[in-house]
């Protein structure tokens, strides 16, 4: 079984800044090709949206996703508007600014927990795109999840130092820095609220003892119940998911774990991107997928084998990347089609997982678990490598097409008309 090693020098500033720099060149290399992507789709409602709110600054206060309410997103994207224009690159720079930052976070929050050596390699394969596979990065637009995932993980580190403290002052202030940092999460997203679930373990794990606890957990449960007091009044779509059919809610884990095992297996019938393969490989697809309820039924037993018998960072883990998960299960799609977007936050902790489990066999004495290992981690790496420049031509094309060259050409004489 997986143990966990304790950091001996959390604070090694060169370790650190080794582990920062590995990361913005890790990020450059996956990722700089998609700076060349522009607009399409959906990004021109949200670019109209921005636009109308430099006249009329009560935009900002509506829903722009129905029926969702996610103001900081919201305020943050028209800031975009303001600096960068109609020029996607900039925006697609500030996904990728951002990307590094949640990696760095990653690496922090789990360096206490699992080793530094561990931590980094979860961190260098979440900045690869390992899990989600790049696509949250891909849209211009597509900002609500990389920024709560950056004051979700930021709540993390602060539950953390809070838990971990062995003073009562230092208790409560990274249980209040947590709450702050909890509810500008929450603002950017719905699903920043199984924040709850990571802090609870982090305390758990590091904690001492039930006073310590409640020090550090009171502040966090006082802004969810605002939250939910706001959703509900509002009637938003949390309120909406609450007072929606039950099945919705008891289908919610199937769901994720079927978006889990898209992150095993990223591919699926239905894409774009296997239109000119061969026959034999979109026959091969078409098995994987519909053998993904048996592959959801492995995880969750695997996961449930790692909650009774891990050690408590790795239960932590577990838990926590089976809650990230859970407000997909909440997201109607058509039909049996899968989002990988959706899997950015889940993605943290699905490469917290799998550097455990790709260390666990490199500490193996036999020579097949360091071959396991080093196959294991070199499929995850060329399959992500394989995808991500897939994706990024895929959008490429589409931002080229004449129907968003013309909405592109139609926001730029809006732009020039007005004084």
């Amino acid at each position: 079984m997986i143990r966990p090693q304790p950091t001996a020098d959390p604070g090694s500033a060169r370790w650190d800044a080794a582990v920062a720099a590995a990361l913005l060149v890790v990020i450059a290399v996956m990722f700089l090709p998609v700076l060349h992507l522009g607009f399409w789709g959906e990004d021109f409602f949200f670019l109209r949206q921005a636009h109308a709110a430099q006249h009329h600054p009560e935009v900002l206060l509506r829903r722009w996703v129905e029926p969702f309410n996610r103001p900081l997103t919201q305020a943050a994207f028209f800031l975009e508007f303001r600096r960068w224009g109609l020029w996607p690159a900039g925006y697609l720079l500030d996904r990728l600014l951002l990307h590094a930052l949640n990696s760095l976070l990653l690496y922090v929050l789990l360096r206490r927990l699992l080793g530094r050596g561990t931590a980094a390699g979860a961190a260098l394969l979440f900045a690869a795109g390992v899990g989600f596979y790049g696509k949250a990065l891909m849209d211009a637009v597509f900002l609500g999840d990389s920024l709560s995932t950056f004051f979700l993980l930021a709540t993390g580190v602060a539950a953390g130092a809070g838990a971990g403290s062995p003073r009562r002052g230092g208790q409560w202030l990274g249980g209040w820095g947590a709450a702050v940092l909890f509810a500008l999460a929450l603002g950017c997203k719905e699903s920043a609220i199984m924040a709850l679930v990571m802090c609870a373990g982090l305390v758990w794990v590091r904690g001492r003892g039930w006073a310590a606890a409640v020090r550090t957990l009171l502040p966090l449960a006082l802004v969810a119940v605002a939250y939910g007091v706001v959703q509900m009044a509002g009637g938003s779509g949390v309120a909406a998911v609450l007072r929606g059919p039950q099945e919705r809610l008891l289908s919610a884990p199937i769901q994720g774990l079927r978006l889990a095992t898209l992150m095993l297996l990223p591919v699926q019938p239905a894409s774009p991107l296997l239109g000119s393969a061969p026959a034999a490989v979109r026959a091969g697809v078409g098995v994987l997928h519909a053998a993904r309820p048996y592959l959801g039924l492995a995880l969750l037993a695997a996961g449930l084998v790692w909650l009774w018998r891990g050690p408590a960072a790795v239960r932590w883990l577990v838990a926590t990347f089976f809650a990230f998960l859970l407000p997909f299960g909440l997201i109607p799609l058509e039909g049996d089609w899968l989002q990988i977007r959706y899997a950015y936050l889940p993605a943290t902790m699905f490469c917290g997982l799998l550097a455990l489990i790709v260390r666990w066999l490199w500490a193996r004495r036999t020579r097949w678990g360091k071959l396991l290992a080093v196959v294991i981690l070199a499929a995850a790496l060329a399959g992500d490598a394989v995808l991500v420049r897939a994706l990024a031509a895929k959008y490429r094309a589409m931002s080229r097409a004449p129907e968003n060259l013309q909405e592109l050409r139609a926001l730029q004489a809006l732009r020039r008309s007005e004084p």
